[in-house]
């Protein structure tokens, strides 16, 4: 048997593969930035760039001795929102991604607190239906430990541009920065402390026959109590043999051994107490981004908010959120409700508002107040803050949940009821009627080319192209007129047709429905920046020993008759030398082994 303590040697490294969702956005409030991504809300449905990035990791060690070097090493990989993937691949033939970079943190007790890594450029072409790869890059390196806790690997900041050409708008050049959506934790290492319980002697060897019970008892003989008081409770076997049946009573470790020869390992864990100064992990409080509408003003018509109401998760729902002045308009005006804002077959309230209420922007204690409102968070447990762009115009607030929702992780908070001026239902309306224009017939593959010489034309805004066109249908429509049968075919009207028409009137939809969208409110988003996560308490000092129980080969014997030494198999006794006892399974009898 052998017993040996985990203190100073390589652990059992693991695979390590995370998905964490991030959302990209303008960086650093780049304004082209800006601008293509509320065109690409008109026609994707979403002015962020969503990705979820998968992280992996060949041999990331779950727990580790002091100044033990562990490759830290794992590569980032990201897959593009799918929704956009198949929304863009009838619009946007490639999306170059390039100069990604990023910063991988490592907290606790490491020599490195942190690596960064770059990324090759890489070209993605948008195809319906196909997962878009995109690769971030290693991070990591080498560290060693330097004291007893947790390490984690964490996502700490990823950044990238993405240059794109929509059909029939232009390109466009995207400065991105991304947030974490969730956690942004990778993995974890947890460092054994040198004043966890010690395991000694570390190597202990026992022979057993097939059949046979060994017994040791660790906490009187093996285990000795580190700097802290030891928990005797808490010995336990954390990794069983492969064969064979081991167990605890009472701090004895007992084990049935298998009829089959070979050595066979048995994993056991106990923990001291907590070190006095041992304060815990701090939690981390949750903060979330609210951020308004860009072109919210004030005037007849102009685009702004008269009320909206925000959602915590699945507690609940806060009041309306009003941004008209004063209390008694919704009293005189009467409350807006889904069904009487904007009805699609009749005059609705926002006509009222429209005309008889001016823009008045909300305030952070608004928002305070209507979160506090909702049962899951509770009066005093947020903090709301204004944020101000550099032209301290009101861009947003941040919350912040403390008292007694600090330290956890909180619902995300989405929006609720909207109710603008000029009314979102009308936009809906009209991008759903534009959604035939944008996409076309469905093209599942198996078109037929159109004739020449319209199967090499791609551009009909080319004057070149368009010449080529002209010409042909012209000189075809003369020839018909001296002998019909040499006129355009139906194919060949339907090419032209297409190509000087439909072709320039869906090139020309996305830039009229962008300029429409921007007649009308744009509506608050919420972003969690940063995810709560409850504090680790005080954790006990914890070691591990392996035994090891090696079964031989039985030997054949004859035994003669008459040959009685007077110790046979029956007969009891008891005999201790090292507090190691051995049973033979083939009797009653016991026998002792030092």
């Amino acid at each position: 048997m052998a017993l040996v303590a985990v203190t100073g040697s390589p652990s059992a490294a693991e695979q390590v593969n995370t998905s964490i969702n991030v959302s990209c956005g303008a960086r650093d409030n780049d304004r082209a930035t800006v601008e293509a991504l509320n065109l690409a809300a008109t026609l994707l449905g979403s002015n962020r760039l969503n990705l979820t990035m998968n992280i992996t990791a060949a041999d990331i060690p779950p727990a580790a001795g002091l100044d033990e070097e562990i490759d830290a090493r794992f590569v980032w990989n990201a897959r593009l929102d799918q929704n956009l993937i198949d929304g863009a691949a009838a619009l946007i033939p490639s999306i170059n991604i390039t100069n990604a970079s990023g910063t991988m943190l490592v907290n606790g007790p490491s020599s490195v607190p942190s690596f960064n890594a770059t990324a090759p450029d890489v070209t993605v072409r948008p195809v319906a239906g196909r997962p878009a790869n995109v690769n971030l890059g290693t991070y990591g390196g080498p560290i060693t430990t330097t004291g007893g806790g947790i390490i984690t690997y964490r996502v700490g900041n990823l950044q990238f541009d993405a240059a794109l050409n929509v059909t029939g708008v232009g390109s466009f050049d995207l400065k991105l920065r991304c947030n974490v959506q969730g956690s942004n934790l990778i993995a974890r290492t947890t460092v054994r402390d040198p004043d966890a319980p010690i395991f000694d002697p570390e190597v202990l060897n026992l022979d057993a026959a097939p059949g046979e019970t060994v017994q040791v008892n660790l906490l009187e003989d093996i285990i000795q109590e580190g700097a802290t008081p030891l928990m005797e409770d808490t010995l336990e076997i954390v990794e069983s043999p492969a064969a064979g049946t081991a167990s605890l009573d009472n701090g004895t470790f007992t084990f049935q051994s298998p009829q089959e020869p070979g050595t066979y390992s048995t994993t056991v864990q106990v923990c001291g107490e907590p070190k006095p100064d041992d304060e815990g992990i701090p939690g981390v409080s949750e903060e979330q981004t609210l951020f308004l509408g860009a072109n919210w003003t004030n005037g007849f018509l102009a685009p702004r908010p008269v009320a909206f109401s925000l959602k915590v998760g699945d507690e609940g729902e806060t009041p309306l959120i009003w941004t008209v002045p004063g209390r008694t308009k919704p009293l005189l005006l009467g409350a807006p409700t889904p069904e009487n804002w904007a009805p699609e077959n009749r005059a609705g309230l926002v006509n009222e508002y429209a005309l008889l209420t001016d823009y008045v922007r909300p305030t952070a204690s608004q928002i305070r107040g209507a979160l506090e409102a909702v049962p899951a968070i509770g009066p005093g447990n947020v903090e709301v803050e204004e944020i101000f762009n550099d032209a301290e115009r009101l861009t947003g607030f941040k919350i912040t949940y403390v008292n007694e929702r600090a330290e956890q992780n909180m619902p995300n908070v989405s929006l609720g009821q909207w109710y603008g001026v000029p009314p979102q239902e009308v936009l809906d309306r009209l991008l759903a009627a534009a959604t035939g224009l944008l996409g076309g017939d469905d093209d599942d593959g198996d078109a037929t080319p159109p004739p020449p010489p319209f199967d090499t034309l791609n551009d009909p805004d080319d004057p070149a192209q368009q010449r080529i066109a002209d010409d042909f249908i012209g000189g075809k429509v003369l020839q018909g007129i001296l002998n019909p049968a040499n006129g355009p075919s139906p194919a060949e009207w339907d090419a032209y047709l297409d190509f000087r028409i439909v072709q320039p009137i869906i090139s020309a939809a996305p830039e009229i429905i962008a300029f429409i969208s921007g007649l009308f409110p744009a509506q608050v988003e919420i972003e969690t920046t940063v995810e709560g996560e409850e504090p680790t308490p005080p954790q006990p000092l914890c070691a591990q020993g392996i035994i090891d129980v090696t079964v031989a080969e039985v030997q054949d014997e004859t035994e003669g008759p008459g040959d009685d030494t007077g110790a046979g198999v029956g007969d009891a006794g008891a005999t201790e030398v090292g507090g190691i006892q051995q049973t033979n399974g083939g009797g009653a009898g016991i026998g002792f082994v030092g």
